[in-house]
């Protein structure tokens, strides 16, 4: 079975092969289904082995040449399965040891991130809010406080809505950068196919008070590098990321906040970010 999908535009495939009475859902993606055409573009395509990794099919899996070879990691299993890509970055093949949507997803965002790299596009690890026609982007490490902050802005701040909580779409196109809902939200059932321009990024970080800042340039590039998925060592590919994340940078203002996870620190953050232009 194979479903088409577009995410901020960029038209990918996935072809299950997994044994039918082997229960996948795909209600994440369902949002961004669409129909095959004559003339559609599919970016690439990611193939769910029919079989389970094991030592006997392991080493066939993984002896091709031209080709990345790239560990799916999923919470509690660093390795829970392998995706191999080739040389193209057109096909995609992933091997599991049980099957797991976690590690589907994991690999789909991957090799979306991997396939994206040269289009001015990047999967940032963030939740984001929209208000008042533009998204806002929270970044920070897992745990930090994200998902708690930006739920105080969608119950306290009038006609805010959450677009992502873990995984939106970011694209530059024309020197604008705008955001975009995806498949991919963590433990938050949010997956809107809906894109604003981006407001402003903020990076969370956890204290007794309440502050926060705008950083300069540099800071600024470090952290939304640190926010994003596709950091790939790969030449070329680490190349046209650094140059869409200093696109990004030089467009939009970046913020430290220094805060408790109150209704304080919301509208702190809100007035801040309604004087940005």
């Amino acid at each position: 079975m194979e479903r088409v999908y577009n995410v901020a535009g960029q038209v990918f495939s996935i072809r299950n092969n997994a044994p039918e009475d082997i229960p996948f859902t795909f209600e994440n993606y369902s949002p961004f289904e669409v129909e095959r055409t004559s003339d559609s573009t599919v970016l690439f395509t990611l193939q769910v082995d029919g079989l389970l990794y094991s030592s006997s099919n392991a080493l066939d899996f993984i002896k091709s040449r031209d080709c990345y070879l790239i560990d799916v990691p999923v919470w509690g299993d660093p390795k829970s399965g392998i995706l191999k890509v080739s040389s193209s970055l057109r096909e995609g093949r992933l091997l599991m040891k049980t099957y797991s949507r976690s590690c589907l997803d994991a690999a789909v965002l991957l090799m979306f991130a991997l396939a994206t790299s040269g289009r001015g596009v990047i999967v940032m690890h963030s939740s984001v809010v929209v208000n008042e026609g533009k998204g806002y982007l929270f970044l920070g490490r897992s745990g930090i406080g994200k998902s708690t902050h930006t739920s105080l802005w969608v119950k306290n701040i009038p006609g805010v809505h959450l677009l992502n909580d873990d995984n939106p779409v970011i694209c530059v196109k024309d020197d604008m950068v705008r955001v975009y809902g995806s498949p991919w939200s963590g433990n938050t059932n949010c997956y809107l196919n809906e894109d604003y321009p981006v407001g402003a990024f903020v990076e969370i970080s956890r204290a007794l008070h309440n502050t926060m800042r705008r950083v300069n340039f540099s800071d600024a590039l470090s952290i939304i590098t640190k926010a994003s998925v596709a950091r790939f060592a790969i030449p070329g590919i680490a190349e046209r990321l650094l140059d869409t994340l200093l696109r990004i940078t030089k467009k939009h203002s970046v913020f430290i906040l220094e805060c408790k996870p109150d209704i304080c620190a919301v509208k702190m953050c809100h007035d801040t970010l309604s004087q940005v232009r």
